[in-house]
């Protein structure tokens, strides 16, 4: 499947505008969802993911809706999800066209969070998984693998044998 070709200057334009209505969009979020118990907060705390993720439970948020609400409430949970990421371990919002990490390829992603060079966090995804998957504590257990990666152990998995012609 051939990827989108994206004007990136254009798509930079489109994520500036993008961030600077989430920024006054989530001011109200935040403070309704403290109004129904849900302690969310402008500093984005990680301690803040578990409330996160009652309020997307508790409130339905899915990815059935097409209405203009219903994608709207799940903006503004996944631009939360990233501001957590970029408020707590550092990083920017980009629009992804990253030829090494195509899996991200014309998303909004985070990048520079963590150590490792070209690694991005993509939100929207991180979102889609948790509602498919329902398991709480998903946000920070999958931050937390990508900014402190623990590294795997082959040594308990056989050799493979040499080839010989």
């Amino acid at each position: 499947m051939d990827r989108i070709n994206y004007n990136q200057e254009e798509e930079d334009d489109k994520l500036q505008i993008f961030l600077f209505n989430m920024i006054e969009e989530e001011i109200s979020f935040i403070k309704q969802a403290r109004q129904q118990g849900y302690q969310l907060d402008e500093e984005h705390p990680l301690t803040s993911l578990t409330e996160l993720e009652r309020y997307v439970l508790e409130k339905g948020i899915n990815f059935q809706g097409s209405s203009d609400e219903a994608m709207h409430h799940r903006s503004l949970c996944w631009y939360y999800l990233g501001e957590v990421v970029r408020e707590n371990y550092g990083g920017y919002w980009k629009f992804s066209m990253s030829e090494d990490n195509t899996m991200h390829w014309g998303l909004y992603v985070i990048d520079g969070f963590t150590r490792i060079q070209g690694l991005e966090f993509e939100p929207l995804g991180s979102l889609k998984r948790f509602i498919r998957k329902r398991n709480p504590g998903a946000f920070l257990r999958e931050i937390e693998s990508l900014v402190n990666p623990k590294p795997v152990d082959f040594s308990e998995f056989p050799d493979e044998p040499e080839f010989v012609e």
